[in-house]
């Protein structure tokens, strides 16, 4: 005879709840999208947005007529300013089809000739000074071989190529002068090829219209709500009551059970009649299926046990009556 236990919760849907949980994170996106779009109005000119519907929007600037006027007139001059960049291409488009030359501008290096013509300058001049030298010294009474002979001629020849080393940081200046006139030559040559293409250039990059600054806006996220937690939360919080009434229910059934044992065990009849009952209330299943109930007696004992007209029903050979009619139940035929 026992209390029957709850059944246990129903588990979520999980393509339900997944479904559900997108249909969330949707709405939350497009709430999202709505929140972050603010329209901005300055001196300069309006940005606002227009719903498209089908979560497409359209971001729409609208500047000030001033700044309107300077745009048109922006416009207009770039497309003047590009005409004349295109006829001034055109102008220079046969001299840039021909590639760069340096012919004519070739390195003419004159340091040989000068060095040479240096040289031929110094050397008539160091033979007379040699000469005088030698006289002055033989007039002195020295005579070659000697020492002071030596030195002195030692100090000559030291003089003598000093003038020549001279002679040729001459030669050398005059070729760096000389390379440094062609570089120049190159820089102009270069400088003739591509001013046209500078000027174009600078014809087709006029400075445009400056446009509204438009201000920072702060960045709205909304978090979704979590649609599947709150599932998972309910379905452990209903698993977890159910646990709770089925202990419960056991808990009922093996009360119960010990009664009705120890009303078979006594092995009488026991008064079950529904008309002696007060305060009667179900609380549990038994034996072919009949309801047990717990009541109090019209004289104040309490009982739990069946009533005898349900039992009758299904074991008429477990009910007797007594002289005045009133029903009595064998807890120990019934329960064997």
């Amino acid at each position: 005879m026992a209390k029957r236990a709850p059944s246990p919760p129903p588990a979520p849907d999980p393509v339900a709840t997944a479904q559900a949980q997108g249909q969330i994170n949707d709405s939350t996106a497009r709430l999202n999208a709505r929140l972050n779009r603010t329209d901005q109005i300055t001196p300069y000119g309006n940005l606002t947005f227009e719903d498209l519907g089908g979560d497409r929007w359209r971001a729409i600037t609208q500047l000030s007529p001033s700044q309107q006027r300077q745009l048109e007139l922006s416009n207009q001059a770039q497309e003047v300013y590009g005409n004349t960049a295109l006829e001034q291409l055109r102008r220079v488009s046969g001299r840039m089809a021909s590639p760069f030359s340096l012919d004519g501008i070739g390195f003419n290096s004159s340091r040989d000739q000068v060095e040479s013509a240096l040289m031929e300058r110094l050397a008539p001049r160091l033979e007379q000074d040699r000469a005088g030298l030698e006289a002055r010294l033989v007039a002195q009474g020295l005579q070659p071989g000697t020492a002071a002979w030596s030195n002195a001629m030692r100090d000559f020849t030291t003089q003598s190529n000093d003038a020549r080393l001279a002679v040729i940081a001459n030669a050398r200046g005059e070729d760096e002068l000389a390379m440094n006139r062609r570089q120049q030559a190159v820089q102009e040559a270069l400088l003739l090829r591509n001013q046209p293409l500078q000027e174009a250039l600078a014809l087709l990059t006029g400075q445009g219209i400056n446009y509204p600054q438009w201000a920072p806006v702060a960045q709205t996220a909304s978090q979704p709500a979590d649609f599947q937690g709150a599932v998972a939360q309910n379905a452990a919080m209903a698993n977890n009551q159910w646990a709770t009434r089925a202990q419960m229910a056991g808990q009922t059934n093996a009360s119960t059970m010990g009664l009705l044992g120890s009303l078979a065990t006594a092995g009488a009849f026991a008064f079950s009649d529904r008309r002696l009952k007060r305060g009667v209330r179900r609380i549990g299943e038994g034996v072919h299926g009949l309801p047990v109930y717990e009541w109090t007696y019209v004289w104040g004992e309490s009982g739990v046990g069946f009533m005898a007209d349900e039992v009758a029903q299904v074991r008429p050979d477990c009910v007797v009556y007594d002289a005045e009619g009133f029903a009595l139940v064998s807890y120990e035929g019934l329960l064997r």
